[in-house]
């Protein structure tokens, strides 16, 4: 009698399997097709893991109210002068920039290597953007720390109109070439042709600059009017109410408020166009870096000792810069996994090639040979039995090897059954189903058998030891169990699958069988060479289980 095959409701013996693959396949051509913007290159890599994190409502959602927040704070602070946060300390004036120092020669770094990486003009841009930044507060922090304050004209003591300068040239540098990216990566423009030469020349011109305002500051249209500077040296503490700016400082620093508002306008288009993850928090951090210049424009914050409203907006520029390459790195490690778990398929893919020609190799050489070799062998017996003249011993020494020879040629076919069950592939359940077929027609045993929830693809290993593990199972049932029904099952929840088989035999004692009987010490080597679990549940007269369980690892 042949195996009865019942699938469960979520699952036939392969057609599970199959509409994963499918649905796999289709979110990868999906992701794949989706449009990446002329010259964000490797860029955006991660893009489908990272876009479907920060998509583009949640991005647009968390930006307006970052902007709206930032809208009502600023209409306050004209509103109520008094709110504006003025703190005159040394310490904590050296703290604010140093904190700004690394975090943009941190992001400058990274960015430079994503850019060797990838070769992404955006990444370049965005290298020489922050060197520029970096530099300028290294060189304010030096200035601080060496006591040269007073000579430049940034000691609140003795303010001058250079730093106001100074940060403008280094804010508007490093806020255009933020821009440029941008333009770049859209137009899909080429790399540049000397990379170093876009980091360094930037960074050059702009203290090129400020070296000369420091050095004709006298002679430059006034930021910020006299009396406001004699104001602050007289009482920094008081700043917020007698600071103020001139139509000409008004539309330099405004200039670079709009710039980095264009900046976030054309990295937000990017994010959602495909781009990586990071594009959506340097969209947030650039609106961030607009509103810290209006506060620059009431209160500047370019002189020592003095810290204001507009230098906690920069560190938090500074900060959701970072987050966001924080972010790009756990994409990155994630888009790592999947990647090192794909190559792990294609390895098992490859081993398993090789393996079932190896299968077929041996499966034709067991028919073509040793099969052929019992079969003469058994007809040669069955004609010695019957000659004549032969003693009552004879004949029954000419039995005993016909049933021996029947023996070895059942032992072959069911060796050939094994390696051409693993030879023809396909999911488990099919595996599993072609096996019992043959083996309920072969024995004239009824052989049942039931799959259970939606079975996943395993390791090529794996399937190919939990088959062999079945096998041995129901090899013991012929040879010992006298049963006449065998169930299989196959059981599959999110953590692991279960295989199952029941006969209704004999049954035996487990603790009284002897080491390596009844293939048992076969099956667990097997589980353990994949990491699974045999475990044996029997008693005389109460048939057999053997059941078999292995962890299922599923993606994130």
């Amino acid at each position: 009698m042949g195996a009865r095959v019942r699938l469960g409701p979520n699952a036939s013996a392969g057609e599970s399997v199959s509409a994963a693959e499918s649905a796999h396949t289709a979110g990868s051509a999906a992701a794949n097709s989706e449009p990446t913007p002329p010259g964000t290159g490797a860029a955006g890599q991660g893009t489908a893991a990272g876009s479907a994190a920060a998509g583009p409502r949640t991005l647009d959602v968390v930006l307006a109210i970052v902007v709206v927040a930032l809208s009502i704070g600023s209409v306050l602070l004209v509103l109520v002068p008094s709110l504006e946060l003025v703190v005159v300390s040394h310490d904590l004036d050296i703290v604010v920039n140093t904190v700004a120092t690394a975090a943009a020669a941190a992001v400058a770094a990274l960015a430079w290597i994503r850019f060797k990486e990838g070769g992404q003009p955006i990444m370049l841009f965005q290298a020489a953007a922050f060197t520029v930044l970096a530099a300028s507060n290294a060189s304010f922090l030096a200035i601080a720390l060496v006591g040269l304050a007073p000579a430049f004209g940034s000691s609140a003591a003795m303010p001058t109109q250079t730093p106001i300068y100074a940060w403008w040239i280094a804010r508007f540098t490093a806020a255009a070439l933020l821009v440029a990216g941008g333009l770049v990566a859209l137009r899909g423009s080429p790399t540049p042709r000397h990379p170093l030469a876009v980091i360094a020349i930037p960074s050059l011109i702009a203290f090129l600059l400020i070296g000369l305002a420091w050095r004709f500051t006298d002679q430059l249209p006034l930021l910020v009017p006299p009396a406001s500077v004699t104001n602050l040296a007289t009482n920094p503490a008081t700043a917020h109410r007698l600071l103020g700016v001139t139509l000409a400082g008004m539309i330099a620093q405004s200039s670079v408020g709009v710039l980095f508002l264009l900046g976030a306008a054309l990295f937000h288009r990017l994010q959602a166009s495909g781009g990586p993850i990071s594009f959506a928090y340097l969209t947030i951090g650039l609106a961030i870096a607009a509103f810290s210049q209006l506060q620059f424009v009431a209160i500047p914050g370019a002189y020592s000792s003095l810290v204001t409203t507009g230098d906690i907006l920069r560190l938090a520029f500074y900060m959701v810069i970072l987050l966001g390459v924080d972010a790009d790195a756990r994409v990155g490690l994630r888009d790592l996994r999947v990647a090192h778990r794909d190559l792990e398929r294609l390895r098992d893919a490859e081993l398993a090639s090789a393996a079932t020609e190896e299968r077929s190799r041996v499966a034709r050489e067991f028919h073509d040979g040793l099969a052929q070799t019992l079969w003469y062998a058994k007809l040669k017996s069955g004609r010695l039995a019957t000659l004549d003249g032969l003693p009552a011993e004879a004949r029954e020494l000419a039995a005993d090897v016909t049933r021996a020879v029947d023996a070895g040629l059942a032992e072959t076919r069911q060796a050939l059954v094994a390696l051409r069950t693993g030879a023809q592939g396909g999911s488990l359940p099919e595996m599993l189903g072609r096996y019992l077929d043959d083996f309920g027609e072969r024995f004239g045993m009824r052989v049942e058998f039931e799959s259970l929830g939606e079975i996943p693809r395993l390791p090529v290993r794996s399937e190919a030891e939990l088959v062999r593990i079945v096998q041995e199972a129901l090899n013991n049932v012929r040879k010992h169990a006298d049963a006449t029904l065998v169930r299989v099952q196959a059981q599959a929840t999110r953590e692991r699958l279960r295989l199952t088989v029941r006969d209704n035999g004999r049954g035996f004692d487990p603790n009284a069988a002897r080491i390596g009987g009844y293939g048992l010490q076969g099956m667990t080597e097997r589980a353990d060479l994949v990491g699974a679990h045999v475990s044996v549940v029997s008693a005389p007269q109460d048939g057999t289980t053997v059941a078999v369980e292995i962890p299922l690892e599923r993606e994130d």
